[in-house]
């Protein structure tokens, strides 16, 4: 979200050709099938059994690395300034703290941006990425686009046929912005075809996206939203905390035995 992630003089400097700008991501380092997540960490006990999503920055660095999971950064463009910034330190970082595969940061191209913002934002996106490959990461590209106009240049930068990419639709909920959302992603799938498509945020919007899916030989993958697994552990917790300091009562309850007399004993006394 936002406006763009670098200054003005890169617009200015990139010209009309932003192919001639835009880095293309290393093959041999980008992520395979195996590696995408089939879940996303949202709080509670670490999982162990699958590949599993994580926010940057809401849990410690290090803990996900222990985790072996996949680190990505779905969030908003000014907080993933940091990282344009120094892609450098935090890709060494990231080694050190035991990660090994990371999304590409999520930096937005949004239809009311300037088509020279939003190449900037594409430029820093792969700018960033090749840092992290060279540190030895491998990266699950992200697939973005902003409207029709932008197909011919937003997916630059990632080779075609690339094991496994990720897009998310968090923005997509509205109704009018659906059939943006579903033409970006055919005309992503149809340009890089990968093999493995995941689409994080897509787990509560299933019943559009799924119909609406391109028929081609990628595999789709849907994930919650971070926000969405949160919402749902902070339920689970608050119900679990409850239960457990509900107050005991100040004294034991026993039951009498009691003989029962017939009816007409009854109206006897």
């Amino acid at each position: 979200m936002g406006g763009a992630i670098v200054g003005n003089d890169l617009w200015e400097a990139m010209g009309p050709n932003v192919d001639h700008w835009v880095p293309m991501l290393n093959p041999i380092m980008l992520a395979q099938p195996d590696d995408l997540p089939q879940s996303v960490y949202g709080g509670g006990r670490l999982p162990t059994d699958r590949r599993t999503l994580f926010l940057w920055r809401s849990v410690a660095t290090e803990t996900i690395g222990q985790a072996e999971g996949v680190l990505s950064f779905f969030l908003d463009d000014d907080r993933l300034l940091p990282l344009v910034r120094s892609p450098l330190r935090y890709g060494k970082q990231f080694v050190n703290c035991g990660i090994s595969v990371v999304c590409e940061p999520d930096l937005s191209l949004w239809c009311d941006q300037s088509v020279e913002q939003q190449q900037a934002n594409l430029v820093a996106q792969k700018m960033v990425s090749r840092v992290w490959q060279a540190c030895g990461l491998r990266v699950i590209p992200v697939l973005n686009w902003s409207d029709q106009s932008s197909y011919q240049w937003c997916f630059s930068g990632t080779p075609k046929g690339a094991p496994c990419v990720i897009t998310e639709c968090r923005t997509a909920s509205r109704y009018d912005t659906r059939p943006n959302f579903l033409r970006g992603l055919a005309a992503g799938i149809e340009q890089i075809q990968p093999k493995v498509c995941a689409i994080y945020g897509g787990e509560r919007h299933r019943g559009w996206i799924e119909p609406g899916l391109p028929r081609c030989n990628t595999q789709f993958v849907f994930l919650p939203a971070w926000t969405d697994v949160r919402r749902t552990y902070l339920r689970e917790a608050a119900i679990l905390e409850e239960a457990r300091y509900q107050p005991e009562l100040p004294f034991e309850v026993v039951e009498e035995e009691r003989e029962w007399v017939g009816e007409d004993q009854a109206q006897a006394t």
